[in-house]
C-alpha cells in the first residue's frame, strides 16, 4: 500500500511540475516584445525606420552600451514627415 502511495504522490508532483512549466512558458512569451510594438515605439512609418527590422536588435537598442541606437536623435525628427523609401542611418541621417 505505501509503495503505490508513493507512486501517486510522484505522480501528482510531475503533473504540478509540468502545468507550472508550461504556465511559466506562456508567461515569458508574452513579456517578450514583439516586432510590432518596436515599431510603435519608434513610429509608425515601417518602411522608413529599417534598421528596427528585427526584435534582437530591439533588445540591442534596449542595451545602454550599444552606441549603435542613438534614440534621443531620432525622437527630435519626426518619422512622419519622412518621404517614403528613404532609410536611416543609424546616426539618424536620412539616406536618400
Amino acid at each position: 500500500m505505501g509503495k503505490i502511495q508513493r507512486e501517486n504522490d510522484f505522480t501528482k508532483q510531475k503533473l504540478l511540475f509540468k502545468t507550472f512549466a508550461k504556465n511559466q512558458a506562456s508567461i515569458s512569451q508574452q513579456q517578450r516584445p514583439q516586432p510590432q510594438r518596436v515599431w510603435e515605439k519608434v513610429g509608425r512609418a515601417q518602411n522608413t525606420v529599417k534598421f528596427l527590422s528585427q526584435p534582437r536588435d530591439y533588445l540591442r537598442m534596449q542595451n545602454a552600451t550599444c552606441p549603435k541606437f542613438d534614440l534621443p536623435s531620432l525622437k527630435t525628427r519626426s518619422l512622419h514627415d519622412l518621404p517614403l523609401g528613404n532609410t536611416l542611418r543609424n546616426d539618424g541621417e536620412i539616406i536618400q
